[in-house]
Order: structure tokens, then sequence, then C-alpha cells
């Protein structure tokens, strides 16, 4: 179930994701045009690069239907 989280989780987040290095191969002007990450519940995140200048995201719940979501939490759970 997708649920709102704070700015500062949701920067964390990030971090984390960027960390373990789950991000698209797609780099747009040095950012990834994607990362992933769980939180400490299991709910997966996808954050997508909003502006390539500043290299700000926008996330979101990944739908529980989407098939690579499985491959996310898999990663994850390796790194």
């Amino acid at each position: 179930m997708a649920r709102a989280i704070a700015k500062d989780e949701a920067r964390a987040l990030l971090a984390s994701g960027l960390e373990r290095g789950m991000t698209s191969e797609r780099v747009i002007n040095g950012w990834p045009s994607n990362v992933w990450a769980v939180d400490e519940a299991g709910h997966v995140f996808e954050a997508q690069l909003e502006n390539q200048v500043t290299g700000s995201y926008h996330g979101v719940p990944m739908p529980a239907d989407d098939d690579f979501r499985s491959e996310v939490v898999a990663e994850w759970r390796m790194r």
C-alpha cells in the first residue's frame, strides 16, 4: 500500500539508492535517470530525474503489479 513520506525520508531513500548503486544505466547530464530504493518496511520507491541541471528527482511508490519491482527488491537485498 502506498504511503506519504516526509521530505527527509525521501532524501534518505534517494541517497541510500545512490549509495547502493540502484540506478538506471541511462545517465543525463551526469545524473542517473532513475534511482530505486526500499524502505525498512519493504515499500519500493522509484525516483525519476526531474531536473537534469540541478539533479532533482521526483519519487513515487512502485506499483505492486510492476514486474520490475521484484528485481529491485532482490538487488536491494544483495547490496
